[in-house]
């Protein structure tokens, strides 16, 4: 669709009843190729075009989606959904977000790149990614190696006079390898995923990166119950700050379903930390140019030397919570905005990494997780874990079917930060170490 028609369908609702409106549209395509032992399982390629149009009557309103752009349907469902608006029951705090508050330019933040997926050159990868990690000694099977492109373009139009739109694409590779036999199996993986192919790790190194995870797994052994202080790699660190993501989320916030609802302004985390939300990193996984409802946001500090300084808003939270919004809003084609991080980061500390290991004499470096977690209205934490003792400074034998435990509030005024981030997950910290965990093991 072009900006002649966003604007038509617009002044449609517009002269039919609606006093504001705006409209999502996602055009995707992607592209997937599964290698599993040494031949191609699958091929899978999607396009879609999807367009959600949300209207306002007064204080009420409604939303709807169709991937059926024909103009006889999209003015049927534009009278739809102003009925339907006018059906809902008032909401103060809905309602646009207002044109001054909209991006009136817009960085390049290169999300998209122009080479497209390809079917050979993916199951090219997907192999050497797979042959890489069987190569290695000790594995013994393989779940198989993925290689994915998508392509997406997201346009936005607003009655206040907004039209903009940017592209996002992706680019990844994937394997899940095992090493031992029967019971005694074990698995693990490792994979990369980039908004440019150009910056995408060779698929062998992948690859034996996982077989190399897999094997040092083998033979673990059981942890007696106790505490332990325990070494966060970055591949789980970022677990735990998904947790502290969803307790500053302003819709949790304005539902005083947080443990942290009361602590803006206060610390919450040891001095050293500080953490980034940041929409306009260059080449970033979650970058973008705007927000779902058009703003331009900024870098903004979440925590500045360990105080709490901002929660994550879109318009109807901030205007709930009476604070300005700035500019998280994510939607899809068939949801309203809620708040969302973009790309978020725990800034590396001043500790080397191998001093944080050193220092530890009898302790647990995880490198997994699994199960429910943590509970962001209490704090409580609790989840399975596995990894490898710690001895006097030194990375020993695996350990597993153990679970660790905690509530986040102490958890996160214990971190130590280790000087080895990199950007990978789009949630990256850097190895962290919290002291005093309990651990239940046999």
């Amino acid at each position: 669709m072009s900006e002649e028609a966003f604007s038509a369908l617009i002044d449609m609702v517009k002269q039919n009843g609606a006093d504001d409106a705006d409209i999502l549209m996602q055009k995707t395509t992607s592209l997937n190729v599964t290698y599993r032992l040494g031949k191609v399982e699958q091929i899978e390629r999607e396009e879609k075009s999807g367009i959600g149009l949300r209207v306002f009557v007064g204080q009420k309103q409604a939303l709807v989606s169709t991937y059926d752009f024909s103009p006889d349907h999209l003015a049927f469902l534009a009278g739809q959904c102003i009925d339907m608006a006018k059906a809902s029951p008032d909401n103060p705090y809905a309602g646009l977000p207002g044109p001054k508050a909209t991006a009136k330019a817009t960085p390049n933040l290169s999300t998209f790149d122009t080479t497209e997926g390809d079917i050979k050159e993916m199951t090219e990868r997907a192999a050497k990614c797979e042959d890489a990690a069987r190569s290695i000694e000790g594995v013994t099977n393989s779940e198989g190696a993925s290689c994915w492109w998508s392509s997406s373009i997201f346009t936005y139009a607003n009655s206040q006079g907004f039209f903009n739109e940017y592209g996002k694409t992706s680019h990844g590779t994937s394997v899940s390898v095992l090493a031992g036999k029967g019971t005694e199996m074990e698995r693990d993986y490792d994979y990369a995923t980039t908004t440019h192919l150009e910056d995408l790790d060779d698929a062998a190194l992948i690859g034996q990166r996982a077989g190399q995870k897999v094997v040092m797994r083998l033979n673990p052994q059981s942890i007696k119950t106790g505490t332990y202080p325990l070494l966060f790699s970055p591949r789980v660190g970022k677990s735990l700050l998904s947790d502290f993501l969803k307790a500053i989320n302003g819709a949790a916030i304005a539902k005083e379903s947080s443990f942290l609802k009361d602590k803006m302004g206060q610390p919450i985390f040891s001095d050293e930390v500080t953490i980034l939300d940041t929409p306009n990193h260059f080449r970033g996984l979650r970058s973008k140019p705007f927000d779902a409802e058009g703003i331009r946001g900024n870098e903004i500090s979440l925590v500045e030397n360990g105080v709490l300084k901002s929660w994550l808003l879109d318009t109807a939270t901030a205007k709930q919570l009476n604070l300005k919004n700035n500019g998280r809003a994510s939607r899809g084609i068939s949801s309203s905005p809620t708040p969302t991080h973009t790309n978020v980061r725990i800034r590396p500390g001043k500790t080397d990494t191998a001093d944080l290991l050193k220092n530890v004499k009898n302790g647990i470096y995880i490198t997994d997780m699994m199960g429910f977690g943590a509970n962001t209205v209490s704090g409580d934490f609790s989840q399975g874990a596995s990894g490898f003792l710690i001895e006097n400074g030194e990375i020993k034998h695996p350990v597993n079917e153990f679970t660790i435990a905690g509530n986040l509030n102490d958890m996160f005024k214990n971190i130590t930060l280790g000087n080895d981030l990199t950007y990978k997950y789009g949630v990256d910290t850097p190895t962290f170490l919290i002291e005093g965990m309990t651990v239940a093991g046999k």
